[in-house]
């Protein structure tokens, strides 16, 4: 017996126990905004809230009684600081819809906002499902909009909706038997092609057995690749549940269980700035200190993928009523600061239920779970995570005086000693608040034979909390072919890249923005040794009297071409030239999805062999190129410039003196674009010296073999002399944009 309470002893004390600490804001009432006060004989009840793009103007809809009838809504013009009430303004009908009513902007295939509010029944609980009213001029005006009908049934209605890539709007809705609250209960979803006025056949996504999943909270992973479903566990015998898709909802993983730590009811959560997810909910979890309260989780999303706790936990208000609150909004506006709205008995007494918010940033919470100062540095680095597009092979280690060393993983040129290491991209995940040093070793390439370090060139790295807002940082270069980087990790996540990254998924949405464009033509040309498909993308009139060819990312981490060549893409839209433009954006696709340096998956360098015709065994990519200009040539449609478009320590062009007839009229024209470059561009770093030659490229092959005027165009990765600034792709962008006045200039003056 003593045993058996032993254990149960044990049991109860892991249930209880959390991995991460709770950060206490409900007394600091200074936080606090009381939207709708309840009274001893009028409770306000189960509010959502909705952002309007602006980041200023926000809506409340709420119901009077618990999980009674609808008629009040809010706005706030200053962020939820302060609030006008809009009942009078609705419809009459409104106040008939019951239960829940829930607030969402719905934005239709054709790019056109309504905002809806949606009730879960009309006239009573279990009446006509689903009314709703709708505005059409951001929430000036409403009207009463019809029940959607039978098939609607529900216990609430949508209490999550989101938008996919088509465009459409995925909702999520729970019921049971009938469309009654009482069990089996099972989560349905629904689609909209018309922005909210038509919905498809309900169909049941999620059914677990013995468990209640319900008031699903859906929401997109922070690369858009994959929606996350929370469920309510109605049950309240274990945790929350969680389910995933990555085909935008045509089908979704089993239901399992949570982390303890998100355990609760009616789960809404919003990204912060630096990529972290705050979930906030009524707290469930089994023996929580908080449970019944209204609490926030603050993680990342990779936390619920792998089922971990998280970082920590917040206890936003406390509830005089038990487990009486929670069904929440939760809006993050644009400086940080997250609006979490509830429903909630604020003070002990005879008054009944609020409408309440608090504001709070993870700024100030994050100060408030410190690290423990004997703590080595090395220590707070969770794990560096490489299981990304593009991100770099490495291997790492700490050594006991808290630098982390960052083995970069070389690719190897065939039947060659050459090899390659110089791809950074990574991202870090460590406690906010550490200071990590990071040291990159293996950094001794072999260049046409001969040992060459390029620890020289990263004089500094770039860094970013969310994969899009990037910074430099300088580096400390160290002896032995070492560098060293300091990072502050500000949030728990933190990427790290030589230049900043551009990816396929990156020429991907810019192709599918440019395609349909009167004056664009893509052309599928081959395939890269793992079947991905090459293009050509044609901007400008194909009878254009003179043509121009780029090529970009030979080299995979050579990322500066693709922002160049998306710079003049986006100018050439704006101003139609007299010339045609030829890119090829990505010639080592493979090598830039696997976050290589510079050779294909076959150790092929694709920017040597110019000279002899490209071997399609070991370099498809250079053979679908090849085979593009002789046809291109066959009709008489040459290029009259080229240019390849390449990443180095120097930023020159590279202007290769093959032998051949008209040597010295191609180096008068490299001399007019040098010039014109240095007029349009902020291009100063000049080009190489009179005894340069560089078999096998691009530019020597193209001239020597096809007459082609061509030439490497390198761009240097860690300084622009002329803009005194370590580049990031913007800058490239802009040099882009700046390539469209030089190349007309250049055509009016040599005019080939």
């Amino acid at each position: 017996m003593n045993l058996i309470r032993l254990v149960l002893g044990l049991i109860a004390t892991c249930a209880t126990a959390s991995a991460i600490p709770t950060v206490d804001l409900s007394v600091e009432t200074n936080r606090h905004v009381i939207l709708a006060a309840g009274t001893d004989t009028l409770y306000q009840g189960h509010p959502t809230t909705l952002l309007m793009p602006d980041g200023r103007t926000m809506f409340c809809v709420w119901c009077i009684g618990h999980g009674g009838a609808a008629g009040p809504m809010a706005r706030s013009d200053d962020g939820g600081r302060t609030w006008t009430r809009l009942d009078d303004q609705l419809p009459p009908g409104f106040k008939t819809h019951q239960n829940c009513p829930s607030i969402y902007r719905i934005v239709d295939p054709q790019g056109r906002e309504r905002l809806w509010v949606f009730s879960a029944a009309l006239g009573k609980r279990g009446g006509p499902a689903m009314p709703s009213i709708l505005s059409e001029d951001g929430g000036r005006t409403w009207k009463e909009m019809p029940p959607l009908g039978p098939s609607f049934r529900c216990v609430m209605t949508f209490s999550s909706v989101v938008r996919l890539k088509d465009g459409s709007t995925l909702g999520l809705f729970h019921r049971g038997p009938g469309g009654a609250d009482r069990t089996p209960l099972e989560v349905l979803q629904t689609i909209t092609k018309d922005g909210g006025f038509t919905w498809s056949e309900p169909r049941v996504v999620a059914r677990v057995d013995g468990k209640n999943p319900c008031e699903p909270f859906v929401f997109r992973s922070p690369d858009g690749n994959e929606l996350c479903c929370l469920m309510r566990e109605n049950t309240h015998k274990g945790h929350s549940l969680v389910m995933f898709s990555r085909d935008e909802g045509a089908t979704w993983t089993p239901p399992q269980d949570t982390p303890w730590e998100l355990t609760g009811d009616r789960h809404v959560g919003a990204y912060a700035l630096d990529g972290r997810l705050v979930v906030a909910f009524r707290d469930q979890a089994p023996n929580s200190p908080t449970k019944g309260h209204f609490v926030a989780w603050v993680g990342r999303y990779e936390d619920i993928q792998s089922s971990r706790p998280g970082q920590y936990r917040i206890k936003l208000l406390h509830s005089h009523a038990g487990g009486d609150c929670g069904y929440p909004g939760l809006e993050r506006l644009p400086d940080g600061t997250f609006v979490a709205t509830t429903y909630i008995k604020y003070r002990p007494g005879s008054e009944k239920h609020s409408v309440v918010s608090t504001r709070f940033k993870l700024e100030e919470t994050d100060k408030r779970v410190q690290p423990d100062s004997a703590t080595p540095p090395s220590a707070a680095l969770e794990f560096i995570d490489t299981s990304f597009e593009n991100a770099s092979p490495l291997w790492y280690e700490c050594d006991g005086n808290g630098i982390i060393r960052i083995h970069l993983l070389y690719d190897h040129e065939r039947n060659s000693p050459n090899r390659a290491a110089g791809h950074i991209h990574f991202l870090l995940h460590a406690r906010p608040g550490a200071r990590l040093t990071l040291e990159f070793c293996n950094l001794d390439n072999v260049w046409n034979g001969k040992p060459g370090s390029v620890a020289g060139e990263l004089k500094a790295l770039v860094v970013s909390e969310n994969g899009k807002d990037w910074r430099s940082l300088a580096t400390e270069i160290l002896p032995e072919n070492r560098v060293r980087l300091t990072v502050e990790m500000t949030g728990p996540r933190l990427y790290v890249a030589r230049v900043e990254p551009y990816r396929i998924s990156d020429l991907d949405q810019l192709l599918n923005s440019i395609r349909h464009q009167p004056c664009v033509e893509i052309t599928p040309i081959g395939k890269t040794v793992a079947g991905r498909d090459l293009e050509i993308i044609r901007i400008g009139d194909p009878q254009a009297a003179h043509r121009v060819f780029l090529r970009a990312r030979a080299h995979p981490w050579e990322s500066a071409g693709n922002w160049v060549a998306q710079g003049l893409i986006h100018q050439l839209l704006k101003e139609p030239q007299r010339y045609c433009v030829y890119i090829l954006p990505m010639a080592n696709k493979d090598g830039v999805a696997r976050g290589m340096t510079r050779f294909n998956l076959l150790g092929k360098d694709l920017n040597r062999d110019w000279d002899k015709p490209a071997d399609p065994r070991l370099a498809p990519e250079n053979a679908a190129l090849e085979q593009w200009l002789e046809t291109m040539i066959e009709h008489g449609k040459r290029p009259h410039l080229a240019l390849d478009l390449h990443n180095d320590g120097h930023g020159q062009l590279h202007i290769s003196r093959p032998s051949v007839p008209e040597l010295n009229r191609y180096l008068e024209r490299m001399a007019i674009l040098e010039k014109l470059l240095r007029q349009h561009t902020w291009f100063t770093e000049g080009s190489t010296k009179a005894a340069f030659r560089n078999p096998g490229s691009l530019g020597d092959g193209w001239l020597e073999r096809f007459g082609i005027d061509a030439v490497v165009h390198e761009f240097n990765c860690h300084w622009i002399a002329k803009l005194h600034e370590h580049p990031l792709g913007h800058h490239w962008e802009n040099y882009g944009e700046t390539l469209v006045a030089a190349f007309q200039k250049y055509f009016d003056t040599v005019n080939p």
